[in-house]
Parts: C-alpha cells; sequence; structure tokens
C-alpha cells in the first residue's frame, strides 16, 4: 500500500518532482497507525523511516481520528476532512486529507492520503474568499501571505513591491521575524529575480549568495526560497519570497503558485472596489480560464454567473446555458446532482466552505471523477454574496484508491495459499481488474523441463501443464530468460515482436517478470491492439503485481520444500530407534518423534506441549531436568542427562539423554533436540552383573586354593589371598610380576609351563614343593588355559562383518589367559609316603 500510495501524486504528470509525492497514514479499525507515509516536514517528529504503533490522534488530530469514531460514518464509505498539522519548528497549516476504507485479511482498515491538489484548492479558494472581502493593498498582501503559511509548508512569506528605480521594496513579512535584514531591499539584478521577472513565473532561488543572504535574514540553515511573481499587463510588480527548508518542501507546484501571484496581483489593481462579479476583469478570468482547474460563480439566488474554459471544454455548459443550478443535471447523474444543489446551499446558508466528490459527465457519456470545493464570497459586513466551486479532477486518485483496494485484497488472497494453480488462478483475475488491456498472459518457468509455459490467458486459467513458449524468440522468452522488463510501444522494428494474435496484429506490448530474491519465476505480459506509450507509474504497477505474485510463488514453494523436507526428517525421526523431542529456545515443546509418542501414549500429530511432557517426567525430577536444558540454552554446549520417564505400558523406564544446542548462522541457540535411548536393560544386566561379580569375588577370596591369573607373557593379573600366603608376598609385589618369581623355590620351568599350556590349550599338572612360613609344603599346582566366547556369540543383536575379522577377534580373544589354581597337598603327600613306606617294609618282611 505504501509503495502505491506514496507515488501516486506522480499522476499528475510530476513524476519526476518529489515534492509532489501524495503522503499518508495507513490505519486499523481502533486508529492504530500501521505504517506513516507522512514525511519529516508534516508528521509531528514522525520521520519518513519511523513506523511506530501511534494513535492516529497523535499523528493527525482528532478531526482525523473523528472518521473512524464515527457510528455514522466509520469506515463505511469514503470521505474527506480538514486538520491542522503542526510541525516541529515550523509553524502549522491546514490540509484535506482522503480517507479510503478497505477490507485486508477478513479486518477493517483505512487509508489517509493527502493530496497536492487538495492544497492548492485550499489555497486558491482561501485567496479568492480572502481578495474578495479585503479592499486594501497593505490587507490584501497580510491575507495572501498568511494563506501561504497556513496552507502550506512555508515558514516565512515576505512580500516586495517594484520602485520606480527598478529596486524591489519589502512591504510586509508573514512569520515571526528573526531580525531587520529581512527588510532589507531586493535587487532587479538579482540573477534568481531577473529570471522570474523575464518568464512571469514562479521559480527556485539557486544563487548560493542569495540563498545564503535570506538563510542569515530568516534563521533558517538550509533555505528553501520560492519567488511568486505579482504579473500585470505591463510586466511584473513586485514578488513574494516564501521561506521554507529543504526538508519541508512545499505541496503547491510552481504552476500553482504562479496563479496565486497573479490572483494577488489582480486583487492590488482593483484594491480600491469589489468585484461583484468575477468574470467582470479580465486579467482575474486570464488567470481562471489558464487553469485546467473547473471555476463556477455562483451569486446567492444560485444563478450561474461565471464558468471558465476549462469546464466549458469539458461539459460544453457556459454561463448562458446553465442560469441557475437547474441546469447542472446535464453533467451530474441525479445522486451528484442533489448533492451538488444541496452543498451550494450550505455554503449559501452556512458561509463555511464544503467539499464533495462525484462524477462530472460530457455529451459524448463520458466521466471524470471531480473534488468540488464550494467557498462563500462575502460582501459588506460578511454578508454571504455567492459562492465560488472549485474543480479538480481527482480520476486518477479514485482510480489508483481502487486500485489500491485491489491490491490489498490481491495481497490477502494470495499470499497465505501454498497451492501454486489457486494462486495463478486468483491472481490472474484480480490483475484483469486492474488493469484494462486488450490481451493479458500469465507465464511460469519450469525448472524441470527448462521451459516457459503460459498458466493463464484469454480469460482463462490453463490447468495442469499447459503450452509452453517458444524458447529464444519473443518478447516473453527473453524476459523469462533475462529477468527484465521489456517494453514494445511500436511494433515496427522491434527486434523481439512476433506475429501472433488473431484478432490482429500488436501495436504495443509490456512484460515484467515476475522474479523475488534473484529467481524469476514467470512472465506478466500485456498487449494492446493500438499503439501506446507507457508510463512510469503505470510500469511500476505492473512491476508491484508481479512482485506481489513473486512473493506468493516464492512462499508457496518455500512452504512446498519446508513440508517435503520436515516429511523426510519425522521419518528418519521415527525411523530411529530413540526417542526425540526438539525444544525451541524458550523450551516449548516444537516436535516430538513416534517413540516418544508411544511411551507416553500421544498422538504424533497432535497438540504436544509441557502439560503432556511433565506427565512422562517425574515431578521429582522434573526441576532438575528443565535446569539442565537451560543450561544448554544459555551455554550452547551438548549436555548428557539420565534420568526415568513414565511409561504408560511399562511403567518406569531409564533414558539416557543427549541435549544438544541447535545454533543459527550467527550461532545464537535457537533451540535443542534432545536424543534419549531406553537403557532400562542395560542397566539391569550392569546390575547383574555387579552381583555375580561380587558373589565369584567373594567366592574366590574364601577358599583355601590359591587361585592366580596370568596373560601368554606369564605376567600375574589376579590373585586371591590364599595364593598371595602360598607365595608369602604381598598383593603389590605379586600382581604384575612374572609367574616364575611367585615360586623361586619351584625346580620347575613355570614360564616354559604356560608357555605349553598356550599353546596346546591343554591343562597342565604337577607338584611342586615349597617352604611356608618355615614350613615346608607340598602343592597341587593346576594351569588351566580358558577362552573367551565369541563376539558374535555375546550380542544381542547381529554382528555382520567379515569372516577374517571375526576370525581375528577369535584368535585374540581365544587362549589368552590361564588359570593357577595351588591347593595344599602335604597331609595326602605324607599319607602316599608313609603308605609306600609301609609297603615296601611289608614287601621286605614278606621276601
Amino acid at each position: 500500500v505504501g509503495h502505491i500510495a506514496a507515488r501516486r501524486g506522480t499522476d499528475t504528470g510530476h513524476q519526476d518532482d518529489a515534492t509532489h509525492c501524495t503522503w499518508g497514514v495507513f490505519v486499523t479499525r481502533e486508529g492504530t497507525v500501521v505504517e506513516s507515509f507522512l514525511p519529516s516536514a508534516l508528521a509531528r517528529g514522525q520521520g519518513t523511516e519511523t513506523y511506530e504503533r501511534i494513535r492516529l490522534v497523535d499523528a493527525l488530530g482528532k478531526e482525523a481520528y473523528r472518521i473512524i469514531e464515527s457510528e455514522s460514518e466509520g469506515f463505511s464509505r469514503p470521505c474527506t476532512c480538514t486538520v491542522h498539522i503542526d510541525r516541529a519548528g515550523h509553524n502549522g497549516h491546514s490540509v484535506t486529507l482522503h480517507f479510503t476504507p478497505m477490507e485486508l485479511g477478513g479486518q477493517e482498515h483505512g487509508v489517509f492520503v493527502l493530496d497536492p491538489s487538495a492544497t492548492y484548492l485550499a489555497l486558491l479558494g482561501g485567496l479568492i474568499e480572502a481578495l474578495s472581502t479585503e479592499q486594501d493593498r497593505k490587507s490584501i498582501i497580510a491575507a495572501s501571505l498568511a494563506l501561504f503559511i497556513r496552507h502550506d509548508s512555508f515558514s516565512y512569506a515576505s512580500c516586495f513591491l517594484r520602485e520606480k528605480d527598478q529596486r524591489f521594496v519589502h512591504f510586509s513579512t508573514a512569520g515571526k521575524i528573526p531580525n531587520d535584514d529581512i527588510a532589507r531591499d531586493r535587487s532587479s539584478g538579482d540573477p534568481d529575480i531577473a529570471a522570474m521577472v523575464a518568464g512571469k513565473r514562479a521559480r527556485i532561488a539557486t544563487n548560493n549568495t542569495y540563498l545564503e543572504d535570506c538563510g542569515r535574514a530568516y534563521g533558517v540553515s538550509a533555505p528553501m526560497i520560492i519567488l511568486v511573481p505579482l504579473t500585470e499587463e505591463g510586466g511584473v510588480r513586485g514578488f513574494i519570497e516564501l521561506v521554507t527548508s529543504e526538508d519541508a518542501p512545499p505541496l503547491c507546484d510552481m504552476e500553482v503558485l504562479t496563479r496565486c501571484g497573479g490572483l494577488i496581483s489582480c486583487a492590488l489593481l482593483k484594491a480600491d472596489s469589489y468585484f461583484e462579479d468575477l468574470g467582470r476583469y479580465s486579467l482575474i478570468s486570464n488567470v481562471l480560464d489558464s487553469s485546467h482547474h473547473y471555476f463556477i460563480v455562483v451569486d446567492s439566488e444560485q444563478a450561474t454567473q461565471y464558468v471558465n474554459s476549462a469546464f466549458v471544454r469539458y461539459t460544453g455548459q457556459t454561463s448562458a446555458s446553465m442560469p441557475t443550478l437547474a441546469q447542472w443535471h446535464k453533467f451530474l447523474d441525479d445522486e451528484s446532482y442533489r448533492r451538488m444543489k444541496q452543498l451550494v446551499a450550505n455554503v449559501l446558508l452556512l458561509g463555511e466552505p464544503l467539499s464533495a466528490t462525484f462524477p462530472l459527465y460530457t455529451p459524448r457519456g463520458d466521466h471524470s471523477h471531480v473534488q468540488w470545493r464550494v467557498l462563500p464570497l462575502r460582501g459588506e459586513g460578511g454578508v454571504v454574496r455567492g459562492a465560488v466551486c472549485i474543480g479538480g479532477d481527482v480520476t486518477a486518485e479514485v482510480d489508483n484508491e481502487e486500485r489500491i483496494s485491489l491490491l490489498c485484497s490481491l495481497v490477502a488472497e494470495i499470499i497465505g495459499l501454498t497451492d501454486e494453480e489457486r494462486i495463478v488462478e486468483r491472481a490472474a483475475t484480480i490483475i484483469e481488474q486492474i488493469t484494462e488491456y486488450d490481451t493479458f498472459m500469465l507465464t511460469l518457468n519450469d525448472p524441470s523441463r527448462g521451459e516457459t509455459v503460459v498458466k493463464y490467458g484469454g480469460g482463462e486459467a490453463e490447468s495442469g501443464y499447459a503450452y509452453p513458449i517458444e524458447k529464444g524468440r519473443g518478447i516473453i522468452s527473453h524476459v523469462a530468460a533475462t529477468g527484465k522488463r521489456y517494453i514494445m510501444e511500436r511494433r515496427q522494428g522491434d527486434p523481439l515482436y512476433i506475429q501472433g494474435s488473431a484478432e490482429g496484429p500488436v501495436e504495443s506490448e509490456v512484460a515484467v517478470p515476475i522474479r523475488s530474491r534473484g529467481v524469476v519465476y514467470g512472465v506478466l505480459n500485456f498487449e494492446l491492439l493500438e499503439q501506446h506509450v507507457f508510463g512510469g507509474v503505470e510500469v511500476r504497477l505492473l512491476e508491484t503485481m508481479a512482485d506481489i505474485l513473486a512473493i506468493a510463488l516464492s512462499n508457496a514453494r518455500l512452504v512446498t520444500s519446508l513440508e517435503h523436507e520436515r516429511h523426510i526428517i519425522s521419518n528418519l525421526l521415527d525411523a530411529a530407534n530413540n526417542y526425540i523431542v526438539i525444544f525451541d529456545a524458550d523450551l516449548n515443546v516444537r516436535s516430538i518423534n513416534s517413540q516418544l509418542a508411544a511411551l507416553g501414549g500421544f498422538s504424533k500429530d497432535g497438540a504436544f506441549g509441557w502439560d503432556e511432557f511433565t506427565s512422562i517426567v517425574p515431578k521429582g525430577d522434573f526441576h532438575r531436568v528443565t535446569q539442565r536444558l537451560k543450561w544448554v540454552v544459555e551455554n550452547g554446549k551438548l549436555d548428557r542427562n539420565i534420568n526415568v520417564l513414565n511409561d504408560e505400558q511399562k511403567g518406569s523406564v531409564i533414558v539416557s539423554w543427549y541435549n544438544s544446542p541447535i545454533k543459527d548462522e550467527d550461532g545464537t541457540v535457537t533451540g535443542i533436540i534432545s536424543i534419549g535411548q531406553d537403557i532400562t536393560q542395560r542397566i539391569k544386566l550392569e546390575m547383574r552383573l555387579v552381583e555375580s561379580n561380587l558373589f565369584t569375588s567373594s567366592v574366590i577370596e574364601n577358599v583355601n586354593v590359591g587361585i592366580a591369573v596370568v596373560n601368554r607373557e606369564g605376567t600375574v593379573l589376579q590373585a586371591n589371598p590364599a595364593y598371595l600366603s602360598w607365595v608369602e608376598r604381598s598383593q603389590d609385589t605379586v600382581i604384575g610380576a612374572s609367574f616364575d618369581t611367585t615360586f623361586p623355590q619351584c625346580a620347575l620351568d613355570l614360564h616354559a609351563q604356560c608357555e605349553d599350556v598356550f599353546s596346546s590349550r591343554k591343562r597342565v599338572s604337577t607338584e611342586i614343593t615349597a617352604r611356608v612360613n618355615g614350613t615346608k609344603k607340598v602343592a597341587s599346582l593346576t594351569i588351566l588355559p580358558f577362552e573367551l566366547p565369541p563376539v558374535d556369540s555375546v550380542l544381542s543383536f547381529p554382528f555382520h562383518a567379515d569372516e577374517s575379522i571375526l576370525d581375528d577377534l577369535h584368535e585374540d580373544t581365544a587362549g589368552t589367559r590361564a588359570l593357577v589354581m595351588v591347593y595344599d597337598i602335604t597331609a595326602r603327600a605324607k599319607a602316599e609316603h608313609a603308605t609306600t613306606h609301609a609297603r615296601e617294609r611289608l614287601e621286605r618282611i614278606i621276601s
């Protein structure tokens, strides 16, 4: 809305003059300002780039707020109001605002638009009213200078009249005079003044010396000085010096100011008499006839006394052909005729200026929208003796308001759609309503085919795959490839023109790219069977529509792509044999996978928030869990956590969590992904293993058999107390020592015995004699190899690997330990010795 409204003033023919832009305010039904297009010169301190949510009454005053507050008008129809805007550091002035209601996104909004033509009407009407009542030179000039300050952005206005020596002598100044330098005379030899006198037109002063002198005199650091000539038949009798600053440009253009100077000059010429009939004085008539606005003067009986040339040319109605308002029905419809009669009657009765806008018809039946401002004409004693009706053609403004409304509808209808076919259908329908060309075509680029295809043409949408545009030929193909607009105002000699219309040759054509962020999505193409010059505003409107469509298509494709990626990610998360939950930076739950949903009995696609999350986290553990998550957000580091979750079917499960921060390109934490693994069975197995180890250790520690574990190198890895008592050494000196050194009194080569055990993988038993605590004992020593089971036999899941790898694992794990057992057989040895000795004695006795 801002892009279009801020350029509406260019329709008046001032495309390159920034001071003719239309400014306004976009508001909600409650009076809140959404965006402000008011420049710093008008906006009560609100700059052009400041879009604060401020109350409308703070920006434009109570008169504007009354429009949306009124129950009778509200947002029901367009209307007009006059407000007085104060400017920081400057005098305030009155402006006319046009209000247009509209609906956006199902809500009521409205736009207040300030139009320079309204300021011109107010200024010119005010001059006519003032000059018709003031009869002396001083009063005429004082009233005129005050009107310039009141109705435009000027801070000072001074009048200088020419003397016989060609000097321009200061006559009067409106505004607070900072010093006496203002009153110095102006030289006719000054370049700016000389150019004004020669051209008899208002102009902006450019001479640096003149600007510096005036800046010091008026106390303005960066002044903008406009010289308005007071013309007469013999030349220029004086001029008005209007002063503002560069940041507060005037609303009226030089042509308007020139006409105002002509009116003031006419009033000065006739300062000694009141003009009863405005058309009686040729100078004033010439001024009004040179205007493109319509002027009609009526007396107190509503009899027409004067119409200017612009009105005659448009309607064919003269003063003689419309002696009273009763003849206005010739160029007004019934409703407009009734309103016009009532409008003039109210001005004559109340003596206050009023405004209205309605269509004005030509004899051929054509019509334009004209804004009428009716001003009272007063005679002696302030008695209202008639009225002057000043009309300005606002057809372009009305059309633009309709286009703005349709553009708002376009945005509201397509910006949220995700179906490209639906976007094309709705956009094409609204674009045809906005534009008035003979042929309209909408094409989209198909990256998969490398073609540009017609999706809408001839008033019908092409569903599915439409027919392609020939690549490399024609205007549409060129714009689709380059992403730049192309304008053909004459087909003759145009290198890209291709004859293709069945209705006749296309004389003019314009194509604009549907482009967003460097991506060309398609082309809007418009054709005319007659030659046409495409204006800057016209092309910008087409480009704006293309930009809106491009944004909608970009959003639709982005949403489709995101949904596709989200579906893939969701499937990946669901395929994971883990619990997964995603939080945002505020720890709101954004997503969960199927495993976590099944654990709590939730719907994966349903609502899942803290209420559901707390139902699966034990109450006593909830605070600790949230504190760990906050730590991840604040520090941006990985955190590990183990806690219990409530399983709807299994009861409690133990879950090991990895809480990993999610960061954007700048490293800011935007969320957390928490991946949890059910370790309940592992914890149970570990507890059983611990119990088993404790039991085994208890048995080993308490048996009378000495037990030690050695590796292939013969190093002692473990030994129980009974073993340590045999070797008469402490555990610190045994563990890690060579097996041979533990039994130095043993005559056997124990290392060789170990090697034989590891090589043959068979047990070896022998007897050894050792002295323990000074006592000679006989012990049985058994070296028993034991093998670790194969890797794939102890895993709870299939282990797929190359056979050679499994063989290597078997080689590395099998037979790498040996169990050494030492137990006391002294008594048995003695018994055997006694038995042997007794048998030998018996044998000797028998023999």
